[in-house]
């Protein structure tokens, strides 16, 4: 990674090309800062094209400081402490997401669904349910999923699960 980006996406023919794609930069690179030689193993010969990539990722590389020793870690950018919490990927997704304006019956049926005393999957039932997500015949079919790869046999009555639940 270099930013935000890996590096096989930044540059994928040089990725491609190279004898073990998932070796670590550092395992390629002799040397510090004035020193720094470059020990790239490539599986073929490289294009003009490719010798270019491979000029302006070492340039990319330049300032990059390898520190013996030390192991990669992981951190969250949202939160300031970098430490991931629910709360900030909470606030993250929904600061990310469209709002949509919900039925207040819906809305009051969904916050008392969270609140029940009922197994996980129930809730997890009920709020697909609440919000038209259940993966019916039709929104199967509406999604390009249609098919009967499983061999199921799904009976042709029912497209949408409020009519099924009313019939019951």
């Amino acid at each position: 990674w270099c930013g935000d980006v890996p590096l096989r996406r930044l540059y994928p023919n040089l990725f491609e090309k190279e004898s073990e794609p998932f070796v670590v930069v550092a395992n390629r690179m002799i040397g510090n800062y004035s020193d720094r030689i470059w020990n790239w193993r490539w599986s073929s010969n490289l294009t003009d094209t490719e010798m270019v990539e491979v000029e302006t990722l070492q340039h990319l590389l330049f300032d990059v400081s390898i520190s013996d020793g030390l192991e990669d870690k992981w951190s969250w950018i949202p939160e300031q402490m970098e430490k991931f919490s629910v709360k900030s990927s909470y606030v993250t997704l929904s600061s990310s997401r469209n709002s949509v304006d919900l039925n207040p019956s819906v809305l009051a049926a969904l916050n008392e669904l969270w609140v029940t005393n009922i197994p996980s999957k129930v809730s997890i039932f009920g709020w697909r349910l609440l919000l038209g997500k259940l993966p019916t015949k039709a929104a199967l079919a509406h999604r390009g999923r249609s098919g009967n790869s499983c061999n199921y046999n799904y009976s042709n009555w029912c497209t949408n699960p409020l009519d099924c639940l009313s019939s019951i």
